[in-house]
């Protein structure tokens, strides 16, 4: 995301991930400014749907959150892993 650091605009950008933490593919979902943002409607109504936060961040900000989870400790890369799996809606409920 390196391309991203000198964006003038701020982007949401949505990672895809394996359960390595290895990123597959990424997406921008919207672009704005600070007083204005474009968002994918779609991507919006999905993460409303999933209860997803969306929160856009700058490409400096979405390089270190990458090269943090890229240098993630085994243990919690496992942590991670565990919490990604699919679980049943009750379990979701509690």
């Amino acid at each position: 995301f390196k391309d991203m650091q000198d964006e003038t605009k701020e982007k949401v950008v949505v990672l895809h991930l394996n359960p390595q933490l290895e990123i597959l593919s990424y997406e921008v979902a919207a672009i704005g400014s600070a007083t204005a943002t474009l968002m994918d409607a779609e991507f919006i109504f999905e993460a409303e749907k999933l209860k997803a936060e969306v929160v856009p961040m700058s490409g400096a900000e979405l390089q270190s959150i990458v090269e943090e989870v890229a240098n993630a400790s085994p243990d919690l890369a496992s942590r991670v892993k565990a919490a990604m799996q699919p679980r049943s809606a009750q379990e979701i409920k509690r």
